[in-house]
C-alpha cells in the first residue's frame, strides 16, 4: 500500500497507543508545517526509541495493533508449528516479556487447544530459576496467548551444533540446572515427557553468566488430572522424540513418571558428550526398538576421554530399566555437582572457536525479526485482532484494566535540521517464503506438538508381534487393512533367506495381493497371496541396509485400492572373509619408550592377496603404521599418558571395502620421575620460617585421555618436618629456628590413575636444593606490615581483580565473591599481600554489602595473624548490622561471632559493647516458634542482655560480683570449642572388602589445627576416626567444607569396637547426596536431603544438631534433613570417607562442637 500522510501516520499513532495522549499532542506542535514525509518521521521516532523498527514497519503498512491489555508487542522473533511468539513490554512492570500466539488455523482442532492451555496451565504453577516461566494468559477475539519470562540466550541444540562436544564439565553444568528445574517439577507431580536439547535454553546475565531453562511444558503429564490426560492423549500414542524418549515412553505415553524424564535426561547428556545420540537408525521405528532391547551404550564407546566417574552417571541415567537409573532428578543433580563448571559464555566461545579454528566465532547469531514471515495468514490474522479492538481476556492477571497511556515514556524532542534523511531508511518488509527460520535467540519458543514433538501413533488391539500370521477383524463398511511388523531378520551372503509380515486385514478386503516394488536385489521374490519375502542371497552379495517398499492392495474388478504401503529394511550381513587378522591386543607403554609391532597377517595368508593395512578412525600423534606389511611403530610423550584405542583395518589392495580389523589398546604411563618432574633450581629459605615451594605444572593435553594425577612425597633422607600439601601442587617445610646451612631434600613421585590400574611408583629420585639463612628479626605480631607495601600491594590487589569487583554490583554478589576472597586468605601467610587482600575483602566488598559475618571473619583474621584488637572494630561492624540483607548462613556465623566477642568484652569489662553485640544476635534470633535448645538460647540472650545493662550502670559490690558471674556463666554455655585438632589419641579405622589398608588409614589422614585433609587412592575401602571416648547426647558440631572435598560423611553416635557389636550412624558431606542421613551398619537411608548444593568457589557450612534421638542436618544456613532414629544412643563422633569415589579427596576447616545446655 502507498506510504500514509502525516495526518493520517498520526492517525495511526494515536490508534496505536504507542505513545501518551499528552506526548502525541506534542508531537503534532513541534511537527508543525515541518516538511516532513511518514517514513521520515518513523524514522526519528525509531532513532530516539519511541518506536521499534518492527513497530515502525507496521505503521507505515497501516497497521496499528500492538497493544494487548497491558503488554505491548514490540517485535516478532519467531515462528513454530504452533504459532508466532513476540517481544513484549510489561508497561507495569518495565520488563521484557515473550508472547506466545496460537495460531488462528490451529483454534479448530480441539486436542492442539488443550494442549496449548495445558502448557499454560502447567507452567504457571512453576515458579524456578531453571523453568521457564509463564507469568500471564490470555484471549484476544479468538486467538489464545500466554506471556512468558523472556530470555536472553539461545536453544541448547543450536548450541550444541555449533560447538560439536561440550566441554565435559560444561555439558555437566546444563544436565545439573535442567535435573533442578525438573526436580521443582517433580514436587508438583509432573512429567515433561519431552526432555531434548530443543527444549533446554542457556539465559545469559549482563556479566556472561549463564543459567539454563526448561521449556515447552505443552506435552506435561500432571499426575494429580487424568481426565485432562486422556484428553489430549489417546492410549497407544506415542508422544516424545524417538531419539531422546524412554524405553517405556515408547509404549505408553500415559503411564511414565519422572524416570522418564531422567532417561531423556540422560540421552541428552550423551548428546553434548560425544556430539552424538546413543541410538540411530533409518527412521523412528528403528530408534524406539533399539531402547527397547537393550541398554544405551556407554560414552565411552564413542569418545574415550570423558571421565569414568561422568561415564558412570550417564549409564545410570539411560537404563532401560527405571528401577536401575537414578530414581528422582535431585539424584541426579547430586550425582553431577562434582563434576560441574560455572556456566560462563566466554567458555563456550571459546569451545566454538576452538571447534571451528575461527577466533571470532561465537554460540549465538545475531537477534532479528528477518525470518518471520510477515505475509502468514495467522500472523495477520492475529495483528488484526489486536487492531479492532477485540476485546482481551487475562487469565492469571488480576488488574487487567491498567491504562497503557499512563505507563511514563521519554519526553518527546523533534529536532529536524539535526536529523539526517539520509541514513537507513525505514521500509515495509518483503513478504518471505513460508520456511522463515526460528530466530536464533528466542528463548521463550516453547514449540510443542507440530514443531519439536514427535507424534508417533501406535497400532492397538493387533496381535503379538513374536508371531508371523495374519488375523481378520469383523468386516466394516469398506476393507481396510494393515502392517503390524515389518522387521525382518538380517541375511547371510550366500544362505536362503525369507520372512512373512505380520498383518490386520478385512475379511471384507478377501482379494487382497501384498506386491514390492522393485527392490533391485536380484532374485528375491514374493508371494503375493501371503506376503512372504524369499530370497538366495548371493554369496557375493555387497554387505548393508537394503530399503524397500511392501503395499497390501486391494483388487474389486478392474479398481485397486492400496490399503496400506510401508517401508522395510533388509539388512546383509558381511561374508566370511578368508582374510583374518590377531585377536585385539592390550599394550602398556613407557613415556618416551620406542614400541613397535605388527598387525600384519600370517605370511602364508599374506602371500596368496595383495593387502594393504590403514587406520580406520583417529590415532596418536607421531604413530606410524606400514601400510604394506601392517608394522606399527610409535615412541609416546609425556603429552600421550593415557589410553589410546587404535583400529586398523586390512583391505585388498584394490579395494577399500575392510576384510577385517584389529584393535591395539595403548595404555602409556610415565616411568621415571623425570617424566613428571624436571630438575628443580636451588632455593633459599630463612631459619624459624615456612618454607613453601610450588613445583612445576605437567605439559599434558587439555583433554587427557584418563584421569591421572602426579603424586610427589618426601623420600627417605627428608630432613623432619618436610611435607607435600594435599593436592601434591607444593613442598611445604616449617623450618626450625635454630637450622642453618644447605639441605638436600630428596623426593619420590607416583602415577595414579582410577581403575584397576591403581598406583605405580616412578623409577628414581629428584633432588631441592635449599640454603637456610640464620633468623632475621622479623616484626612484632601486633603490627601490620608497612602502609607503603599495603598500598602497593593493595594496588595490585584491586587491579588483578577488577573486573570481578566491578560485575560484583549487588549485595548478594558482593557477599559472594567477599566469601570466594577470603578462601585465599584462610591459607596465606602474612604480609602486605595478605593485609591488602584482607582490606579488599573488608572495605570494598563486605562493607558495602552490609556483610557483617565476612567483617567479623576478616578481624578474627587479622587479630590472630598481626595483632590487631577485634574489638577496635566491634563496634563499626555491629552498627552496619542489617538482618533483612542477610542469608540464613550469614545469621548463622554472626550468632557465633556475637557471642565469642560478647564474652570476650566482658572479660575486658567492655559492658557497652557487649550490650551492642547482644542486642545484634538477639535481633537475629527473634523467632517465636523457636523451640528447644533455640528457644533456651534466646532466653539466655535476652537474660544476658539485662544483666549487661544493669551492670552498665551499677557500681562494684556483691551483688553486682553476682551478676557479672551469672552473665559469664550464660555466654560461656553457648562457645563453640575446636575438636580433631591433631591425630592425637583417635581411634583410626577401614573397611575394606578384602583385606585392609595399612595403619587403618592413618597415612591418607593429616589432622592439623583446625583443618582435615584426605589425600587418598581409589580403592574399595571406607576410612575414619573416631574420638577415643564417648560424647554427649546433645550437641552441635559445626565445620565448613572446602570445594576440593568429593568424599567426606560425618560419623555420629558411634558404640562397639569391633565388627560383630560397631554401631554408628552418619552424614553425608559430599555432592553425592549432601545432607542424607544414613545408618552405617546397614547401609540404611534414615533421611532424604531436599535439593541443596554445596559452594563450588568457597566453603560451605555445615551444621548436625544431635538432641537426644533426634538429628537436623543444615546446609549453608538452611535444614535439608531430619531424622528421629530411635536406636540413636550417646556414642562417639568422627568422620569418614568412601575411597570408592575417584580420587577420594577432603578438606574439612575449623570443625568445632557446642555442648548443649542440659538445663536453663
Amino acid at each position: 500500500m502507498p506510504e500514509p500522510s502525516i495526518p493520517n501516520f498520526l492517525e495511526l499513532l494515536g490508534t496505536s497507543r504507542l505513545l501518551t495522549n499528552a506526548q502525541l499532542e506534542r508531537l503534532k506542535t513541534q511537527l508543525g508545517s515541518k516538511p516532513l514525509t511518514a517514513e521520515s518521521l518513523a524514522q526519528i521516532l525509531v532513532r530516539q526509541e519511541h518506536l521499534t523498527e518492527w513497530q515502525a514497519r507496521q505503521l507505515l503498512k497501516g497497521q496499528a495493533g500492538f497493544v494487548l491489555n497491558h503488554y505491548r508487542l514490540l517485535n516478532p522473533i519467531g515462528r513454530g508449528g504452533m504459532g508466532h511468539v513476540f517481544r513484549g513490554l510489561d508497561v507495569k512492570t518495565n520488563n521484557v516479556v515473550a508472547v506466545k500466539v496460537m495460531a488462528r488455523k490451529l483454534t479448530s482442532n480441539q486436542t492442539l487447544v488443550s494442549r496449548f492451555r495445558r502448557e499454560i496451565r502447567a507452567s504457571s504453577k512453576l515458579d524456578s530459576p531453571y523453568v521457564v516461566r509463564t507469568l500471564d494468559a490470555g484471549r484476544v477475539g479468538k486467538v489464545d496467548f500466554m506471556v512468558m519470562e523472556y530470555v536472553n540466550g539461545d536453544q541448547l541444540d543450536r548450541i550444541a551444533n555449533r560447538i560439536g562436544r561440550v566441554p565435559v564439565g560444561l555439558a555437566c553444568g546444563i544436565v545439573r540446572d535442567v535435573a533442578e528445574g525438573l526436580q521443582h517439577a517433580h514436587r508438583h507431580k509432573m512429567v515433561h515427557r519431552d526432555i531434548k536439547p530443543a527444549n533446554i535454553m542457556v539465559h545469559w546475565d549482563d556479566a556472561g553468566r549463564g543459567t539454563t531453562k526448561l521449556m515447552d511444558m505443552g506435552l506435561v503429564l500432571m499426575m494429580a488430572d487424568e481426565d485432562q490426560e486422556q484428553s489430549v492423549t489417546r492410549a497407544g500414542q506415542v508422544m516424545g522424540t524417538p531419539d531422546f524418549m524412554s524405553p517405556e515412553q515408547g509404549w505408553d505415553t500415559t503411564k511414565v513418571d519422572i524416570r522418564s524424564d531422567i532417561y531423556s535426561l540422560g540421552c541428552t547428556l550423551f548428546r553434548l558428550l560425544t556430539g552424538k545420540i546413543p541410538f540411530t537408525g533409518s527412521n523412528p521405528l528403528q530408534v524406539l526398538s533399539q531402547r527397547l532391547q537393550r541398554d544405551a551404550p556407554s560414552v565411552l564407546t564413542v569418545c574415550d576421554d570423558v571421565p569414568q566417574a561422568v561415564a558412570d552417571i550417564v549409564q545410570k541415567m539411560t537404563m532401560r530399566n527405571p528401577d536401575e537409573r537414578y530414581q528422582t532428578p535431585a539424584e541426579v543433580a547430586a550425582a553431577l555437582e562434582g563434576v560441574s563448571e560455572p556456566l560462563l559464555r566466554s567458555s563456550f566461545q571459546k569451545a566454538a572457536q576452538a571447534a571451528t579454528n575461527d577466533p571470532n566465532a561465537d554460540i549465538s547469531e545475531p537477534r532479528s525479526d528477518e525470518d518471520v514471515d510477515e505475509g502468514d495468514v495467522s500472523y495477520r490474522q492475529f495483528l488484526a485482532e489486536v487492531e479492532n479492538g477485540s476485546s482481551v481476556d487475562l487469565m492469571l492477571t488480576t488488574d487487567a484494566n491498567i491504562d497503557v497511556n499512563s505507563a511514563t515514556l521519554p519526553a518527546m524532542d523533534l529536532n529536524v535540521e539535526a536529523e539526517s534523511l539520509a541514513t537507513r531508511r525505514v521500509r515495509p518488509k518483503q513478504k518471505r517464503g513460508k520456511k522463515a527460520g526460528l530466530a536464533a535467540m528466542i528463548v521463550s519458543i516453547l514449540v510443542i506438538a507440530l514443531a519439536g514433538a514427535f507424534i508417533l501413533t501406535k497400532d492397538d488391539g493387533g496381535p503379538s508381534l513374536a508371531t508371523n500370521r495374519v488375523n481378520h477383524i469383523p468386516p466394516t463398511a469398506s476393507p481396510t487393512g494393515r502392517f503390524l511388523n515389518l522387521s525382518p531378520p538380517p541375511a547371510n551372503p550366500g544362505e536362503q533367506w525369507s520372512f512373512t509380515p505380520d498383518t490386520q486385514i478385512d475379511p471384507a478386503a478377501a482379494a487382497v495381493q501384498f506386491r514390492l516394488d522393485e527392490s533391485g536385489l536380484d532374485g528375491l521374490s514374493i508371494d503375493s497371496a501371503t506376503g512372504q519375502l524369499a530370497w538366495d542371497v548371493p554369496a557375493q552379495q555387497a554387505p548393508g541396509a537394503y530399503h524397500l517398499i511392501m503395499s497390501l492392495v486391494h483388487a474389486d474388478g478392474d479398481q485397486e485400492t492400496t490399503l496400506a504401503q510401508k517401508e522395510l529394511t533388509v539388512t546383509v550381513m558381511a561374508g566370511a572373509s578368508p582374510i583374518k587378522m590377531a585377536e585385539d591386543r592390550s599394550f602398556e607403554l613407557d613415556v618416551g619408550a620406542p614400541f613397535i609391532t605388527s598387525v600384519g597377517v600370517p605370511p602364508s595368508m599374506a602371500s596368496q592377496h595383495a593387502l594393504t593395512y590403514s587406520v580406520d578412525g583417529t590415532m596418536p600423534q607421531g604413530l606410524t603404521l606400514n601400510p604394506e606389511n601392517g608394522t606399527v611403530e610409535w615412541r609416546p610423550r609425556l603429552q600421550d599418558t593415557g589410553k589410546h584405542e587404535v583400529i586398523i583395518a586390512v583391505a585388498a589392495a584394490d579395494s577399500s571395502e575392510p576384510l577385517d580389523q584389529q584393535t591395539l589398546t595403548l595404555l602409556v604411563l610415565p616411568k621415571s620421575i623425570e617424566h613428571v618432574l624436571p630438575t628443580l633450581p636451588p632455593q633459599t629459605a630463612a631459619a624459624g620460617a615456612e618454607f613453601r615451594y610450588a613445583f612445576p605444572q605437567m605439559s599434558l593435553t587439555p583433554r587427557p585421555r584418563m584421569q591421572t594425577r602426579r603424586v610427589i612425597s618426601p623420600a627417605d633422607g627428608a630432613p623432619e618436618g618436610v611435607t607435600v600439601s594435599s593436592d601434591g601442587r607444593e613442598l611445604v617445610w616449617d623450618i626450625p629456628s635454630d637450622t642453618t646451612g644447605t639441605f638436600e631434600i630428596p623426593l619420590k613421585a607416583s602415577w595414579r590413575t582410577p581403575g584397576d590400574l591403581g598406583t605405580r611408583e616412578l623409577e628414581g629420585t629428584a633432588v631441592l636444593t635449599v640454603e637456610v639463612t640464620p633468623a632475621t628479626p622479623s616484626k612484632p605480631l601486633n603490627s601490620m606490615p608497612d602502609d607503603a607495601a599495603i598500598a602497593a600491594a593493595l594496588e595490585e590487589v584491586r587491579t588483578t581483580y577488577k573486573s570481578r569487583l566491578a560485575t560484583a554490583r549487588t549485595m548478594a554478589q558482593r557477599t559472594a565473591l567477599a566469601r570466594e576472597l577470603l578462601e585465599l586468605s584462610w591459607e596465606a601467610t602474612a604480609g602486605p599481600g595478605d593485609a591488602a587482600l584482607l582490606q579488599v575483602i573488608d572495605e570494598d566488598l563486605a562493607s558495602r554489602a552490609r556483610a557483617v559475618d565476612v567483617q567479623f571473619d576478616v578481624a578474627h583474621i587479622r587479630a590472630t595473624r598481626y595483632g590487631v584488637p577485634e574489638t577496635s572494630v566491634t563496634e563499626n561492624i555491629v552498627s552496619r548490622f542489617r538482618r533483612s540483607v542477610m542469608s540464613a548462613d550469614q545469621q548463622d556465623r554472626a550468632i557465633e561471632h556475637g557471642l565469642r566477642l560478647a564474652q570476650l568484652t566482658v572479660r575486658q569489662d567492655n559492658l557497652e559493647l557487649t550490650d551492642s553485640l547482644l542486642s545484634m544476635v538477639a535481633n537475629l534470633l527473634r523467632n517465636s516458634s523457636a523451640q528447644g535448645a533455640a528457644a533456651m538460647l534466646s532466653s539466655d540472650v535476652a537474660a544476658a542482655g539485662r544483666l549487661t545493662a544493669e551492670l552498665s550502670k551499677a557500681g562494684e559490690g556483691t551483688v553486682d560480683a553476682i551478676k557479672l558471674q551469672e552473665l559469664k556463666r550464660l555466654l560461656a554455655r553457648w562457645q563453640f570449642d575446636s575438636i580433631f585438632q591433631s591425630g592425637q589419641g583417635l581411634n583410626f579405622f577401614t573397611v575394606a572388602r578384602t583385606g585392609t589398608s595399612p595403619l587403618n588409614g592413618r597415612e591418607f589422614w593429616k589432622i592439623k589445627p583446625n583443618l582435615i585433609e584426605l589425600d587418598g587412592t581409589t580403592q574399595q575401602a571406607a576410612i575414619g576416626f573416631l574420638q577415643p571416648t564417648g560424647g554427649s547426647d546433645r550437641y552441635v558440631v559445626r565445620m565448613e567444607l572446602l570445594p576440593s572435598t568429593n568424599s567426606a560423611q560425618f560419623v555420629f553416635g558411634a558404640t562397639g569396637t569391633g565388627q560383630a557389636d560397631f554401631h554408628a550412624f552418619a552424614v553425608i558431606l559430599d555432592a553425592t547426596a549432601p545432607g542424607r542421613i544414613i545408618d552405617i551398619r546397614n547401609r540404611a537411608t534414615m533421611a532424604e536431603p531436599s535439593t541443596t548444593r554445596l559452594h563450588t568457589d568457597r566453603a560451605s557450612l555445615a551444621e548436625v544438631v544431635v538432641d537426644g534421638t533426634n538429628v537436623v542436618v543444615r546446609l549453608n544456613g538452611m535444614p535439608v534433613s531430619q531424622a528421629t532414629i530411635e536406636k540413636l544412643t550417646p556414642g562417639r563422633i568422627g568422620i569418614a570417607a568412601n575411597l570408592g569415589t575417584p580420587m577420594p579427596a577432603a578438606a574439612i576447616r575449623n570443625i568445632r562442637m557446642l555442648k548443649l545446655p542440659a538445663t536453663p
